[in-house]
């Protein structure tokens, strides 16, 4: 307690009460079954991966190792059933996208080893995004600690019905005890503050976690869109605030995950289709594509 007390002193006055911006709670609805959703039109492939550096924390899994392929050809699952690889060419998304969609079309069981190894004694903090996690059963409700109008600005202030109860995130970070947390929000603070205020924000957030527990952190950039919420270019800017803030500042302990990026069309927006309706929430099968990016990213899934 006496560490928990010390690191809110030390954040205190740091992130003022401020207007709450107003984001939609993801619902299970249009769970998705398996199959692809076809797409109408095509999407060129992004660029390149992020540049965030790969590393295993301390007490992680180890390395899944799973071979990809992308072509459309049949291919034997672990149960011994026949899996019909989809054509990618008429998949959405982003090609790198369509490489995971494939590779958990046949390897189901091994990427929910990822999920379950990744969520082990871990900590999700953030957003309505974040709280797909547990909405989708992605991730177990007790390892979730979010609520739609959480931001990197507020986090510290916010209650959260977590565990029957309310809870603040330092007395999470108390019952919780995590080894792993990653951070999943943005969404609610890209229309309330500035780039540069959105980085030292997380910034204290995370000096928190460092200071007042012993896990490793990993932090989520924030998701296109594909509505008039906010701009996209908007987004990427925050992202790429946090991206070097995060970099210039910690050598340990603390890891930046970028896969947003293979949620882009070509036209730098949310792929239609990968929405829920309202442009911004995602559907299920993002979750387990990101879940596949975020292993590879951290070097724990080949």
């Amino acid at each position: 307690m006496k560490r928990f007390a010390q690191a809110v002193a030390a954040a205190s006055g740091v992130l003022g009460a401020c207007l709450l911006c107003s984001c939609f709670n993801p619902t299970p609805t249009n769970v998705w079954s398996g199959s692809s959703k076809s797409a109408q039109s095509s999407f060129s492939a992004v660029s390149s991966r992020s540049s965030s550096s790969s590393r295993s924390s301390s007490g992680s899994c180890s390395k899944i190792v799973v071979s990809s392929s992308s072509k459309s050809a049949p291919k034997s699952s672990s149960s011994g059933k026949q899996v019909i690889i989809p054509n990618v060419s008429n998949l959405p998304a982003s090609e790198r996208y369509h490489e995971l969609q494939v590779r958990y079309q046949n390897e189901q069981n091994d990427v929910k080893q990822l999920e379950v190894k990744l969520s082990e004694n871990a900590l999700f903090v953030g957003d309505s995004i974040c709280k797909g996690y547990s909405v989708f059963g992605i991730v177990s409700a007790n390892n979730v600690f979010a609520d739609g109008t959480i931001g990197a600005r507020n986090v510290l202030e916010q209650e959260v019905f977590w565990y029957g109860k309310r809870y603040h995130f330092t007395d999470a970070l108390e019952k919780a005890a995590p080894k792993r947390v990653y951070f999943s929000m943005g969404m609610n603070d890209v229309n309330m503050t500035s780039s540069a205020e959105y980085a030292e924000n997380y910034k204290t957030v995370i000096d928190l976690t460092l200071n007042s527990t012993d896990a490793d952190i990993v932090v989520f950039a924030v998701t296109p869109v594909n509505s008039n919420f906010t701009s996209n270019a908007r987004i990427d800017e925050f992202n790429a605030a946090l991206s070097e803030m995060i970099s210039s500042t910690y050598t340990e302990r603390v890891t930046f995950v970028n896969y947003a990026y293979m949620f882009k069309s070509s036209d730098n927006r949310l792929t239609a289709g990968l929405d829920n309706g309202d442009g911004i929430h995602l559907i299920p099968e993002t979750y387990h594509m990101a879940m596949m990016e975020v292993g590879v990213q951290l070097g724990l899934y080949e």
